[in-house]
């Protein structure tokens, strides 16, 4: 009874896994408790046991403790850079000899999505507006109507100098999170129509051509940029079949991670997580992975691991019986 008094009190949120992205994705299954970790599917026997037995413990379940998840999280992964720390760092990575700094991140060497990013000469920015097209007037009799379709862009501004900043063009049907890579500026936009990946050659900013485009499912989630890599999170509610193909992808059941924890705690599934490598030259798929977690998952990126959380709750009845079995019987 103690050593599960003991786990409830320190993973009330847990460490889930962490994927390695310097190399091959892999889940590392170490924490606090040998008994709490992320384990992958060997069969389709094993996955079905444990959904069966998810489904049987949510049944039981009467109560839930939703722990903070910023103290939980300093329990459980090293903290990242101190605000100034990070900032300095970033500054120091873009202000060496080009007059300009990047977008802050939180560790130097990951660069992180944002609207806005430049290379010290052109402006890159995604407003995140919707513009219509094709507006078509329909002449019904009792109720006339327009269609129209819409579409997003991102502006490539010439900024220097900044008397005679202007627009020197424009990408439509594109919008989101951009990033610089060397020539390539990769947006990444979600919607319910369509989701994608969708690098574009600068070499020439007053005409970007499209180099690859990547569709993916879910939605966006989280990303970051390492060494030519984009390392993309991306998630969808439930669970699907296994294996499962993502991004083009097969995935083998032992790429497939789920979240274990003693019978006295109850972990919480409710999405599945889509951790891939792509290489941003290609837009091709080197790795990929799937987590099943939690919708309330933070995620970290140091520069070799993507660190995922996952709540885990305890299941009152199984305590009381414990409590009960150890004290009287």
């Amino acid at each position: 009874m103690k050593s599960h008094i003991k786990t409830l009190i320190l993973l009330g949120l847990v460490l889930a896994a962490a994927l390695f992205v310097s190399g091959c994705l892999s889940a590392d299954t170490h924490s606090k408790d040998s008994d709490v970790g992320m384990a992958s599917f060997k069969s389709e026997k094993e996955m079905k046991s444990f959904f069966e037995n998810l489904t049987n413990s949510e049944s039981r379940f009467s109560s839930s403790i939703s722990p903070s998840s910023g103290k939980a999280m300093n329990d459980v992964m090293p903290a990242p850079e101190a605000p100034m720390a990070a900032a300095e760092s970033a500054a120091d990575a873009g202000i060496s000899g080009g007059g300009y700094s990047g977008t802050n991140v939180q560790i130097a060497g990951v660069d992180e999505a944002d609207i806005v990013k430049t290379d010290g000469k052109i402006i890159y920015y995604t407003p995140g507006l919707s513009y219509t097209r094709n507006i078509v007037l329909h002449n019904d009799e009792k109720y006339p109507y327009y269609t129209y379709d819409t579409y997003q862009m991102t502006l490539l501004i010439n900024a220097l100098p900044a008397e005679t900043a202007s627009i020197i063009s424009k990408i439509t049907d594109t919008s989101g999170n951009l990033y610089l890579a060397d020539n390539l500026l990769i947006t990444i936009s979600s919607s319910y129509k369509e989701s994608k990946i969708v690098a574009y050659d600068i070499s020439n900013p007053s005409a970007p051509v499209k180099a690859w485009e990547q569709n993916y499912e879910g939605y966006y989630t989280d990303s970051r940029l390492i060494d030519g890599k984009l390392v993309f999170v991306s998630q969808e509610y439930g669970f699907g079949i296994f294996p499962i193909t993502y991004m083009g992808r097969e995935l083998a059941y032992s790429d497939c991670y789920y979240p274990i924890g003693p019978g006295i705690v109850r972990p919480n599934a409710d999405v599945t997580y889509f951790v891939t490598k792509i290489d941003t030259k290609t837009g091709s798929v080197e790795d990929a992975a799937a987590l099943i977690s939690s919708y309330s998952s933070t995620i970290f990126v140091s520069g070799d691991n993507l660190y995922l959380t996952n709540y885990y709750y305890p299941d009152t009845q199984l305590m009381y019986l414990d409590f009960v079995s150890s004290r009287w019987l």
